[in-house]
């Protein structure tokens, strides 16, 4: 996909940074920086070029004040602080009908972030946010804000990159990119942004875990994870438990047989 560095992070967790940060003898060409998004269902943040972040995370609503001490928190290890995905977030229910509140951008910027990403995967995309950031001249209070783009990978089978950050490197820096010089061209502002929304498939398409690959029982089986939910739902009856149970000897496991044989034929 023609990077020439990218910075991987986890939902909440440092655990893998270490075997991470490994694989850089093995891929010299590709510059790994590591990273931890701080996951909340108010906000979702990106802590770039730190090894860990070694502090709780509060639970689905943290106020203000810990969304803002989380940020310093970070900031004081070295880290640059991307604010992801402001339109996804408050697209989810629980924002959506109130029950959680985004902090501004504005509120984002006085507490210390550094940027924002303004494109995600291939769905997602936030013209609003380059429209304030071309309003303020990319800059806030005398600091400099970057633009940013993310790929938000969770299956490589299923998703591919749509978007650059094209970093705007000084002469002197050009000549071995490292995570300080990354660090300190994203606190700069010194970034391009490129996105590419022709869907088309990538190559790897041949290698998606499609009915081709997949084998006749897990077919019938992978339904079954749906019906965790149902379970969920019927639980706090003996009635609903007994039902449930009956419908799924009854109708749901000879349905699913039947798709097995078909597919055998």
């Amino acid at each position: 996909n023609n990077y020439h560095a990218f910075v991987l992070t986890d939902h909440n967790t440092a655990k893998n940074v270490k075997q991470t940060l490994a694989l850089q003898a093995k891929y010299p060409q590709i510059l790994i920086v590591p990273g931890f998004e701080w996951t909340t269902g108010r906000l979702h943040l990106n802590f770039i070029g730190i090894e860990d972040y070694p502090y709780p995370v509060p639970g689905e609503n943290p106020t203000d004040e810990e969304c803002r001490d989380a940020i310093q928190k970070a900031k004081a290890l070295g880290a640059v602080v991307l604010v992801d995905h402001i339109t996804w977030t408050k697209d989810q229910p629980k924002l959506r009908s109130g029950q959680l509140v985004h902090p501004t951008r504005e509120q984002l910027l006085d507490w210390g972030a550094d940027g924002f990403e303004i494109n995600n995967e291939m769905y997602w995309h936030d013209p609003y946010t380059l429209i304030m950031l071309d309003k303020w001249h990319h800059e806030w209070k005398g600091r400099k804000i970057f633009a940013g783009t993310g790929t938000d990978i969770h299956n490589p089978f299923k998703s591919w990159p749509t978007a650059w950050t094209q970093l705007l490197l000084e002469p002197d820096e050009t000549g071995k990119v490292t995570i300080d010089v990354v660090k300190h061209a994203l606190l700069e502002g010194r970034t391009k942004t490129w996105q590419n929304h022709d869907y088309r498939k990538p190559p790897e398409e041949k290698y998606w875990l499609n009915k081709r690959h997949q084998s006749p029982w897990k077919t019938v089986f992978t339904p079954f994870i749906g019906t965790v939910e149902g379970a969920r739902i019927v639980a706090n009856s003996k009635r609903k438990i007994a039902s449930y149970i009956a419908w799924l000897l009854v109708a749901y496991v000879p349905v699913r047989m039947l798709f097995l044989l078909f597919s055998l034929l």
